[in-house]
């Protein structure tokens, strides 16, 4: 039986049929029907449960009469005590409820739930049929990396797994917390970014921000006689927060290294960014990085699954990681991070212990935490912020912290 540290995995494999129904006749003062669950389908975060209300009874209201009122109610239960999750008034005969599967993984956990359908009048709940959902994730990970393949949710798995003791990501609130920062790097389809993207346009370079999204009629075309790249006039608007390149002295390195576009966004037409230059710039003589010749910009930039950057940052994370496992050396070898599961996995739990995020999460359960731990692995400004804290709300519930 797995520790509490450790990610369940469940014996069955993912589910494409889950509803299972019986279906029942219940008669109900002035009004006979059947309640019929004809289906249900399970949709990105959400289970679709359709039912039909059949009039026995043709002269009978179904919609809100004067004298009474009929609703639909789905019910489970928790610990025996019953848990209301969905109640909808009947405007008509045919209904759709649509149920987080976040509130069955709250409630119930991974296994197969068993629900009441209740047709209400009057107040009085009379249970009319009885069905059971079978969830098509297997385990956490499954859910929250629902995109990716399932090898590469094993890796990840096994990987967490080996580590999560000694790195002391071991309780449901440290993990919800983890993986929710992890879900906002690499998305649930877990692609590791290759390396930090360093494609800027040179003027957003120079100016800090620039419109990445606009209507085409708003582009400013390029011109590869003088070298100037096109640009939106308006739209939506981005941050480069590498301030390197805001020095005047340091407009050159932007305009030689940065992208210039010509006839639309990114079609690099004027000129291609060059990456590993201006990286090494952008961060030379800072955190342990040598000077530009020295290539550490480019070797310690942002990789791995918490986009771990600068070289004083890997040497940290290695000594907490080489305690653990000796053979493995990220300063020496810092594309292992990237490349290598198992290394990606254990440095960014080996960075979490030696930034002491435990500490800052504590026993606080409140989403105000979030944006502490988040200052600490990418400190994003505004749809970042708020995307790693509605993972924190899913991942809570994934790990049923209470």
């Amino acid at each position: 039986m797995a520790t509490d540290s450790e990610l369940n995995k469940s014996t069955f494999e993912r589910k494409t049929s889950p509803l299972r129904s019986d279906w029942s006749e219940a008669v109900i003062p002035t009004v006979k029907l059947t309640l019929l669950v004809e289906g249900s389908k399970i949709e990105d975060g959400d289970c679709v449960i359709d039912y039909y209300l059949n009039i026995l009874d043709k002269s009978a209201p179904i919609s809100k009469p004067k004298s009474s009122s009929i609703f639909v109610m789905l019910a489970g239960r928790d610990n025996g005590d019953i848990v209301h999750i969905v109640r909808v008034n009947t405007g008509s005969r045919r209904q759709k409820l649509k149920v987080s599967l976040l509130s069955f993984l709250k409630y119930f956990g991974r296994e197969d739930i068993t629900f009441n359908l209740f047709v209400v009048v009057d107040g009085s709940e009379i249970k009319s049929n009885t069905f059971s959902i079978s969830l098509p994730y297997s385990d956490e990970l499954d859910f929250l990396f629902r995109d990716a393949p399932l090898a590469t949710i094993e890796d990840l798995r096994s990987s967490f797994n080996e580590g999560s003791s000694y790195f002391e990501i071991d309780n449901p609130l440290r993990k919800a917390h983890f993986f929710a920062q992890v879900l906002q790097e690499v998305g649930r389809n877990f692609r590791m970014k290759p390396l930090e993207s360093m494609s800027y346009p040179s003027e957003a370079l120079k100016k800090g921000w620039w419109f990445s999204e606009g209507d085409p009629k708003n582009w400013v075309k390029g011109n590869n006689e003088k070298n100037i790249g096109g640009y939106f006039t308006k739209g939506k608007k981005s941050i480069c927060k590498l301030d390197y390149f805001r020095k005047k002295e340091n407009h050159p390195i932007a305009d030689l290294y940065g992208r210039k576009d010509l006839n639309a966004y990114d079609d690099k037409g004027v000129q291609k960014a060059v990456p590993t230059m201006l990286a090494n710039h952008a961060y030379s003589n800072k955190y342990e990085n040598g000077d530009v010749d020295s290539e550490d910009g480019n070797n310690y930039r942002g990789k791995g699954i918490l986009q771990l950057t600068w070289k004083e940052n890997y040497r940290k994370t290695q000594e907490v990681l080489g305690k653990f496992d000796s053979k493995i050396d990220i300063v020496k070898n810092p594309l292992s991070v990237k490349d290598d599961m198992r290394i990606a996995v254990l440095s960014a739990m080996a960075f979490w212990k030696w930034n002491n995020i435990n500490r800052k999460i504590g026993t606080d359960k409140s989403e105000k935490i979030v944006n502490k731990v988040s200052d600490v692995i990418n400190r994003e400004d505004g749809e970042g912020r708020k995307k790693r804290i509605e993972f924190f709300r899913e991942t809570s519930a994934i790990f049923r912290v209470k």
